[in-house]
């Protein structure tokens, strides 16, 4: 291989200047460094978000366990009274008939009562 001289090194670093953006290499060092602070920035939203996410405490991987569990009691728990409840049910329909044939037996009641005093008072 050839030795690079210092006129071809020239013209590749003359080269170099005409691609850069108006051949300005502080432009490109400062965007370089505005970069490197959003990707620092970024770096630590991802780090906070991680923690919030994952923290044994009260992250939201936690909080969405801790309601996933309770569901699971609550649905256990129902999945028990239900048949308590189906029976609860049941006896109420019993004692709603039962209401229902008091009311009918004291309306027959009332009206024999009514035909008797009526009876009494116009036909003795």
């Amino acid at each position: 291989m050839a030795r690079t001289t210092n006129e071809q090194l020239k013209k590749q670093i003359d080269e170099l200047y005409k691609r850069l953006p108006n051949g300005d290499l502080k432009l490109l060092k400062v965007q370089v460094l505005e970069m490197q602070d959003d990707i620092r920035s970024f770096v630590a939203e991802q780090n906070r978000l991680v923690k919030r996410l994952y923290n044994p405490d009260n992250g939201i991987v936690v909080s969405m366990r801790e309601v996933q569990r309770i569901s699971n009691e609550m649905h256990d728990k129902l999945d028990h009274y239900f048949p308590m409840i189906d029976k609860m049910v049941l006896k109420m329909g019993y004692f709603e008939k039962f209401k229902d044939n008091v009311v009918r037996a004291l309306w027959i009641s009332y009206t024999a009562i009514s035909g008797l005093l009526i009876k009494i008072i116009f036909w003795e």
